[in-house]
C-alpha cells in the first residue's frame, strides 16, 4: 500500500515539472526556443504585428531594426559608411552639379570662359582646361563632411526615435527635422569651404587649395559669421530633406512586411534597395533643388560680385527670375539628378548591407 503511495506521488511530481517546463517555454515563431531541441517544440500561435504595431512578439532584425528601440550606434556607423563610400564615388557629378547651379548666365560667373550647356560637354571642358584631379577636388572635405552629418543627424534622429516611441511618418519627420537642424548648424563651415573648392578653377590663383587654408583665408577676408554663409537656406532645406529617412524607413517597413507575411523572410533585395531609394530621392530633389542651386550661389565666393548679388533669400529669388525665369530655379537638376539616384542607390545599399551585418553580429547592441 505504501509503495503504491509513494509510486503514484513520483508520477503526480514528473508530470507537475513536466506541465511546468512547457509552460515556462517563450512564444517564438515557429515554436522555437533558442537552446530547446528541436523534439520538444510546442505550438503556439503567434501574433505578427511586430514591434510597430505594438505587438511584443519576435520579429525579424531588419523589421525590429527600424521600430521602438532600434539600434542607435548601428545605424550611425552604417550610415557614416555608406555616406562616405557613395560620396567619394560620385563625387566628379556632384562637383559638376555645383557648377551648373552656380552659373547665372553672365560672365562673371562662368567656368573655363563659359557657361555650361550639357553634361558631356562640361566634363569634356573642365577635363581639357583643368585636368583629370579638378574632378575630384574638395573630396576629401567632402566625404568628412558626409560622414560628420550622417553621424550627428542619425544619432540623434534614432535616439528620440526611441526616447519618444514616435513610429508614424509624421512622428519621425518631426523628429527629423531637429536632428537635421542640429548636423546642418555643426556642418555649414565644412560645406561651405567644400562648394567654394569645386566652384574655383585650378588654373586661377587658389584660396581654397585645402580645408585649412580654405578655412582660414574665410576668416581673414569675411569674418568667423560668414562660415555660416547660406545657413538660412539650409535650414529651409531641412523640411524637404528631413522626409528622407522616415520616407525610406515607410516604404522599407512596407515592403518587408509583405516580404514577412509571405514567406517569413523580411530582407530587402538590390531591386527593392533601388525602387525604395529612387522613389525617396527624386520626391526629395524635386523640393529641395531650387533651395540647393540658391544656396550654392550665397556660397559662392562671387555672391557680392557684378551685377546680380545674392545677399539674402529674397534678393537671390528675385535676380533667378529676372534673369532666367522660373526655369532657372531648376538649372543643374539633370546632373542633380544623374549624382543623386545612383549615389541613392549605392547609399541605401551598404547602408542595409552593413546595418544587416552588424545587428546579426551585435545583436543586443
Amino acid at each position: 500500500m505504501d509503495r503504491s503511495l509513494a509510486t503514484a506521488a513520483e508520477r503526480l511530481e514528473s508530470a507537475t515539472l513536466r506541465l511546468d517546463t512547457l509552460n515556462a517555454v517563450p512564444a517564438f515563431s515557429g515554436g522555437t526556443t533558442p537552446c530547446s531541441s528541436p523534439a520538444i517544440q510546442p505550438t503556439i500561435s503567434v501574433d505578427k504585428r511586430g514591434d510597430d504595431a505594438g505587438g511584443t512578439d519576435w520579429v525579424p532584425t531588419s523589421l525590429r531594426a527600424i521600430g521602438r528601440q532600434a539600434p542607435v550606434a548601428i545605424h550611425t556607423v552604417s550610415s557614416q559608411l555608406a555616406s562616405a563610400t557613395s560620396t567619394c564615388v560620385f563625387y566628379p557629378f556632384d562637383m559638376l552639379k555645383t557648377r551648373f547651379m552656380a552659373q547665372d548666365g553672365t560672365a562673371l560667373r562662368q567656368h573655363n570662359g563659359r557657361v555650361y550647356s550639357s553634361m558631356n560637354s562640361s566634363l569634356a571642358l573642365i577635363y581639357r582646361e583643368e585636368g583629370l584631379r579638378t574632378l575630384f577636388r574638395g573630396c576629401p572635405v567632402a566625404v568628412a563632411g558626409s560622414v560628420v552629418a550622417w553621424g550627428v543627424y542619425m544619432y540623434l534622429y534614432r535616439q528620440l526615435c526611441n526616447l519618444t516611441e514616435y513610429t508614424s511618418y509624421v512622428g519621425r519627420s518631426g523628429v527629423s527635422v531637429l536632428s537635421s537642424s542640429i548636423s546642418s548648424c555643426v556642418t555649414c563651415p565644412i560645406f561651405l569651404v567644400k562648394s567654394r573648392m569645386q566652384l574655383e578653377e585650378a588654373n586661377s590663383s587658389s584660396h581654397y587649395p585645402s580645408f585649412w587654408r580654405g578655412m582660414r583665408y574665410t576668416v581673414q577676408t569675411t569674418g568667423v559669421r560668414s562660415l555660416w554663409r547660406g545657413l538660412s537656406l539650409q535650414l529651409f532645406l531641412i523640411f524637404p530633406n528631413a522626409l528622407g529617412i522616415p520616407t525610406y524607413d515607410t516604404l522599407k517597413r512596407f515592403v518587408l512586411r509583405q516580404h514577412w507575411r509571405q514567406a517569413e523572410v523580411a530582407e530587402l533585395n538590390l531591386v527593392e534597395i533601388g525602387v525604395c531609394s529612387a522613389l525617396t530621392k527624386v520626391w526629395i530633389l524635386i523640393l529641395s533643388h531650387p533651395l540647393v542651386m540658391m544656396k550654392v550661389r550665397m556660397q559662392d565666393e562671387r555672391a557680392m560680385l557684378g551685377t546680380y548679388q545674392y545677399r539674402s533669400i529674397a534678393q537671390s529669388t528675385s535676380n533667378v527670375f529676372k534673369t532666367q525665369g522660373l526655369r532657372g530655379m531648376y538649372r543643374g537638376f539633370c546632373p542633380a539628378l544623374v549624382h543623386s539616384l545612383p549615389r541613392s542607390l549605392l547609399h541605401y545599399y551598404i547602408y542595409e548591407k552593413t546595418l544587416s551585418l552588424l545587428c546579426r553580429r551585435y545583436p543586443s547592441s
